[in-house]
């Protein structure tokens, strides 16, 4: 009359238990191992930031686009903020590089960095007029020194 409806769970061996415990512990070891190395392959540090000019000359109240390469390129952190020595001589737009001259005749460098140890450097000269000397030759036959 009275019928015995209980379950009965199936018994699993200890052999199965400790096997079941170590595949779980492969498979999360496996899966923390393929983690750290995609997500380390991926974090590719920059090593240096190359500027299209390392020496220019200004006019006064004139401007120029000076611009960056980072290396390698395919870096994760390729933000360069740009900065100026003396901004009376160089302004320089923080984010784009476009510099423009002051009124201030003299020498600034501008830096293009990413972090403290990765950045490019040029260095500007201001003056009132353009002066390039190709060539300089003495007349010595003429010299007079009284």
């Amino acid at each position: 009359m009275g019928e015995d409806k209980s379950i009965k769970k199936p018994k699993i061996s200890i052999t199965r238990r400790i096997l079941s415990i170590c595949l779980l512990g492969a498979f999360l070891c496996l899966g923390g191992f393929l983690y750290l190395f995609f997500s380390s392959s991926g974090n590719i540090k920059p090593e240096s930031v190359t500027l299209s000019q390392d020496v220019i000359s200004m006019k006064i109240n004139t401007s120029y686009q000076l611009s960056a390469d980072v290396y390698p390129s395919n870096s994760n952190n390729r933000v360069i903020t740009w900065s100026s020595s003396d901004e009376k001589v160089v302004k320089v737009n923080s984010v784009t590089g476009y510099l423009e001259a002051g009124k201030k005749n003299g020498n600034a460098i501008v830096t293009a960095k990413i972090n403290e140890d990765v950045f490019g450097e040029c260095y500007v000269y201001v003056g009132n007029v353009d002066v390039t000397v190709e060539d300089l030759k003495f007349n010595t036959e003429e010299i007079n020194t009284s």
